[in-house]
This record gives structure tokens, C-alpha cells and sequence, in this order.
């Protein structure tokens, strides 16, 4: 029996809750489908999950920006150990039969 429990524990996601700071109604919701209806087509939504109902409570209490952050892209950095790459090759992926065998 503990192991069913424990495997169930493992298994079950966990309980989110989320801040709606501006929608159709903002509020604190505690299922996706509820904070879903909120901001479906509205344009300029924010929102965000939390762990638990106290801290969901503490940020709708909030600024939102304290709890978003909106990341800049990052720039795409080449790895200089790398160098460029050789445009005029073929690349392969090999496989044997076995641990060890022939080559296929």
C-alpha cells in the first residue's frame, strides 16, 4: 500500500494557482480552466502560476512586474573551441549489431 501511495505522489502533478493581475476579472484562481477564461483574448494579459495559495494571494497583492520578468533574446554566440563549420562535407551516423559487432 505505500508503494501506491508513494507512486501516486510521484505521478500526480502539483496543485498550481494562479494570478490573473490583468484580464477580464483579475483575481487569484486555483485551476488553469478559471484563469484560462480570464485571459483568452485579451490583448496586454499577465499572468502567472504559483506553488501554493499564499504566495498566489501575496503577489496578486503585488506589482506584477516583481514577479515577471520579460527576458531580452540572447544573441547567438558561436563556440570559439568549435570554429566554423565545414560547409563541403557529409556527415554520417554510424550503428553496430551488438556490443561488439559489425559495422552496418
Amino acid at each position: 500500500m505505500i508503494i501506491n501511495f508513494v507512486f501516486k505522489r510521484m505521478t500526480m502533478p502539483a496543485k498550481k494557482y494562479y494570478v490573473v493581475w490583468r484580464g477580464l476579472k483579475p483575481g487569484v484562481y486555483d485551476s488553469w480552466k478559471e484563469c484560462e477564461a480570464q485571459i483568452r483574448g485579451v490583448e496586454g494579459a499577465v499572468y502567472k502560476s504559483f506553488p501554493g495559495p499564499e504566495e498566489a494571494k501575496q503577489a496578486y497583492a503585488g506589482n506584477w512586474k516583481d514577479y515577471i520578468s520579460r527576458k531580452a533574446p540572447r544573441p547567438k554566440v558561436s563556440n570559439p573551441r568549435v570554429g566554423n563549420p565545414v560547409l563541403d562535407s557529409i556527415s554520417v551516423d554510424a550503428a553496430c549489431s551488438g556490443n561488439p559487432g559489425k559495422l552496418e
